[in-house]
């Protein structure tokens, strides 16, 4: 779907999508009691990444900077990524020899990764500079442009 605009009423938001070529369509969702972000935005839509990414269902892959083990040169691993709006988002990165990670994101933060063999994924660390989230997971590191998890 292409977002065309939205309106804020009063506690109530309007918002209209272009579902196909010929048919625009309206939704209104009332707002009332829902939490907020600090930047005043409130959660919209299915939050269906992790379900799609799990089904193998990406907006986007590309190629990004990694390592696997503590100490190694950056490499390159294949990054799949399933985006729900708003900054959340699952990206699946496959390594070399077919090992795979999930990262997981919610409004634009990175919060973890998922457990595998190389640890519980809660061990992290990150940073977005200049458009590039670079994380540390466990032992492994990934340079991901933020355009590829926002899908800018």
């Amino acid at each position: 779907m292409l977002r065309l605009g939205s309106n804020t009423l009063i506690g109530t938001i309007v918002c209209f999508f272009l579902a196909t070529p010929s048919y625009v369509y309206g939704q209104t969702q009332d707002l009332t009691g829902l939490a907020k972000a600090e930047d005043g935005g409130v959660p919209a839509g299915p939050d269906d990444n992790k379900k799609r990414a799990k089904a193998g269902d990406f907006d986007e892959k590309a190629e990004i900077a990694c390592a696997q083990i503590k100490g190694e040169v950056l490499g390159k691993c294949k990054l799949s990524v399933a985006r729900s709006g708003g900054g959340d988002a699952t990206a699946v990165i496959r390594f070399q020899n077919s090992f795979s990670r999930t990262l997981y994101f919610t409004d634009g933060d990175f919060i973890r990764g998922n457990t595998t063999m190389s640890g519980t994924g809660k061990d992290t660390e990150w940073t977005l500079i200049n458009g590039v989230y670079s994380i540390r997971v466990d032992d492994q590191r990934f340079e991901i442009p933020a355009a590829l998890i926002l899908g800018e």
